[in-house]
């Protein structure tokens, strides 16, 4: 393993978020569309994602609603987790129901994701302002004021509310350091997390996440979120529990709008003697083909565009970090794609995510030798699709 603080190209080669973990029950997360599994996001290839459905936890501190239907009313609902905001409308309807006739709750996108009650019979008054214990921001009331709910008049949540939190969490059984996650969307699509979000990463050694000793809010855009962790990271070292999360409570395309590609919890491997050289060559390539017919119209079989990482030359490589590069190699290869990090401190870029990569070796690794053990090597990346 490489000492956090080495500033050189970074190989996630040893990943810690994988089916095994997942068999092994070790894996918890959020929310899954059927059709967009979560085990999706632990494949080594990134074109099958996992769109996550709306989780709501609901709390003994966030359960409780009130109206009045001429009479002071309150309702209480259980205590858990929700998989969908549509679950949780259904339970808010039922419990509100078994007391007041007629009452529908709903979350759809014809709500603009919002919470919407309604009645097909007599009139009621939503109460926000009574908060004891209540649920009124988790489903999107941010006023004080009574809201009239008549048959002809429904009323919808101030806000929209897409879930409490979507989360991956990993036990690791004992203490174990990461030192790198990585959440990347589909090679062809975007991240979708809005503006407004926050991701966090986050660690204890018991399975609790609201006080934690180490707890981070990172950067991300379209190209997804990425965290190099290291001993200047307040509270960083080996952790039992682990978990990476977001917050998008106010997206406005709703609660399944973040498509998760790739997944990866890693420690990395390093050079110590020698970084990549400037003059490295960057390209978008885009392998569609194209046919044109006797009359000169054009056709195309459309494919998925990558970038490919060439003529990345390592100097003076010591015999250390050279084996360990040949190792590497070993292990995946051609054929097995991997978290890379070309500019792990922004010395060719200023965006992290310019220049972290899911990447394939494209090229056989071969070495030139210098003098004693001492060598050059060349590297040649190209995108996973």
């Amino acid at each position: 393993m490489a000492t956090n603080d080495s500033c050189n190209i970074r190989f996630m080669d040893n990943q810690l978020l994988d089916s095994d973990a997942n068999d092994d029950g070790r894996i918890t997360f959020s929310s899954e569309l059927a059709a967009a599994p979560f085990t999706n996001s632990l494949n080594d290839q990134r074109s099958r994602v996992w769109r996550p459905t709306g989780f709501f936890n609901i709390t003994s501190t966030t359960n409780t609603i009130y109206w009045d239907d001429g009479a002071p009313q309150s309702a209480t609902i259980t205590a858990t987790t929700y998989a969908t905001p549509a679950l949780l409308a259904a339970a808010i309807q039922a419990a509100m129901v078994a007391i007041t006739a007629n009452i529908t709750v709903i979350h759809t996108s014809a709500t603009a994701f919002r919470f919407r009650f309604a009645t097909s019979g007599a009139d009621f008054d939503l109460k926000p302002g009574t908060t004891t214990n209540a649920m009124w921001d988790v489903i999107g009331f941010t006023g004080v004021l009574n809201l009239t709910v008549t048959s002809g008049t429904p009323v919808n949540a101030d806000e929209t509310r897409n879930h409490t939190e979507e989360f991956v969490q990993i036990d690791m059984i004992g203490p174990q350091e990461i030192e790198a996650i990585s959440a990347v969307p589909p090679i062809d699509g975007l991240f979708g997390l809005s503006n407004s979000a926050m991701v966090k990463i986050q660690a204890n050694n018991v399975d609790l996440f609201t006080s934690p000793p180490l707890d981070i809010t990172i950067t991300f855009d379209d190209r997804g979120a990425y965290k190099l962790l290291s001993s200047s990271d307040t509270g960083f070292s080996a952790y039992r529990y682990w978990k990476w999360s977001y917050v998008d409570r106010t997206n406005p395309a709703g609660p399944e709008n973040v498509d998760i590609g790739k997944l990866d919890f890693a420690t990395f491997t390093t050079f110590t003697s020698s970084n990549i050289a400037r003059g490295y060559t960057q390209a978008q390539v885009d392998p569609s083909t194209a046919q044109e017919s006797e009359r000169g119209n054009r056709f195309f079989d459309t494919r998925t565009k990558y970038e490919t990482f060439r003529s990345m030359a390592v100097q003076n490589l010591s015999a250390a970090d050279r084996n360990a590069l040949e190792q590497i190699y070993n292990d995946f290869g051609k054929t097995r794609p991997l978290m890379v990090s070309f500019d792990p401190e922004l010395v060719f870029s200023t965006v992290q995510s310019e220049l972290t990569r899911y990447v394939f070796f494209d090229t056989d690794v071969s070495k030139d030798h210098q003098f004693l053990d001492i060598f050059n090597i060349g590297l040649t990346f190209r995108e996973a699709v």
